[in-house]
């Protein structure tokens, strides 16, 4: 098998494990694994969602409703930068934003591995094998289950 016909076929195998991935971890199949469900707490979902129902989320974090209108961890703290860029996200409930989130995390993880893959590691197919081992590791599947920055960052 040539390289090119080699290539398609473990990028459109690394599709397929990437689409399984989401339903897995969106339905909390590897809460045995990383110990945490599917729950979005380090998503800056609500700060989003309040500032897009023209609710100032500083008042509601220094008040005592705290605790019924902001979302696990979800506290204005962070850069209000954050808020702008999760506003797409904070327009949707907060069952629908973890699973585009998600979406949002594996494509982005995808073209990681295209870029990588074209820069450094064109002719090895070892780097395929790395990568699977990277997607399914526990940091990773943590990352993704709880929604951080982390691949954001990559």
């Amino acid at each position: 098998m040539n390289i090119k016909k080699q290539t398609f076929f473990f990028e459109f195998s690394l599709i397929l494990i990437l689409i399984s991935l989401f339903f897995l971890i969106s339905n909390n199949f590897f809460v045995f694994y990383v110990g945490r469900h599917f729950d979005g707490c380090d998503m800056m979902w609500s700060p989003s969602s309040l500032f897009l129902k023209n609710i100032n989320v500083f008042e509601i974090y220094f008040s005592n409703l705290k605790n019924q209108y902001i979302h696990c961890s979800n506290y204005p703290s962070y850069s209000i930068s954050n808020i702008f860029f999760m506003m797409p996200f904070g327009a949707f409930e907060l069952d629908i934003a973890k699973k585009l989130w998600l979406l949002f995390n594996l494509i982005l993880i995808f073209h990681i591995y295209l870029i990588f893959k074209k820069l450094y590691f064109e002719k090895h197919t070892y780097y395929n094998y790395i990568f699977l081992i990277f997607l399914f590791s526990k940091p990773m599947i943590f990352t993704l289950s709880i929604g951080q920055y982390g691949v954001l960052a990559l």
